[in-house]
């Protein structure tokens, strides 16, 4: 996925910079606060407040960074970094940034991510619609919601739609093609999570 000038779209899939690869004015941290009060993961929560105060990504082309990857890496065994912390955080900062509870709230999938944002969603007391390409295989629905036919986003006026699915590239061209086709728009109708 090419996120040149697209980062804010993807900022409730990923982290879109990678926290040793970053620079920034002093100044300009310290108006957002610094380094106080993140939530961890730390990294993506002073990615959040970019976001929040519309910050522009510049990128270079070249590579910059080479990542190590290893099981002994923090990020792989501390709690404050396991999927349930990404989250809580992510769906936090959701709800504060770009939710609008006058317009219908959308979870599409129902694998592990789409799970996670149910169960917070309902500890949350959030109302939302549960659709899946397959409804079918939840005759019963999941913990007591029903899961309705993709399509049923058709019949909304205005739909928050968060996608918690990972599809396979083809598969997630033919998403966004549908989804551009029923006139939503990325980052402000949808969002990969």
């Amino acid at each position: 996925m090419n996120l040149e000038n697209t980062q804010w779209q993807h900022i409730y899939r990923e982290c879109v910079v990678a926290s040793p690869n970053w620079m920034m004015r002093t100044y300009e941290l310290q108006a957002i606060g610094g380094f106080s009060n993140l939530q961890y993961p730390e990294d993506y929560d002073l990615v959040f407040r970019w976001y929040e105060n519309q910050f522009t990504i510049k990128t270079i082309p070249q590579t910059t960074l080479l990542w190590r990857e290893h099981a002994a890496r923090t990020s792989r065994n501390s709690n404050n970094y396991s999927q349930q912390k990404f989250f809580e955080l992510k769906l936090k900062r959701f709800l504060e940034l770009d939710y609008d509870s006058y317009k219908p709230l959308v979870l599409w999938g129902t694998g592990v991510k789409a799970r996670l944002t149910a169960e917070i969603f309902n500890q949350k007391n959030i109302d939302f619609v549960w659709m899946d390409l397959h409804p079918a295989k939840y005759p019963d629905g999941i913990s007591g919601q029903t899961i309705s036919g993709f399509k049923e986003i058709e019949n909304f006026s205005s739909p928050q739609l968060l996608l918690a699915v990972y599809p396979p590239k083809k598969s997630l061209q033919m998403i966004i093609e549908y989804l551009d086709k029923t006139g939503l728009k990325p980052g402000f109708d949808y969002w990969f999570l």
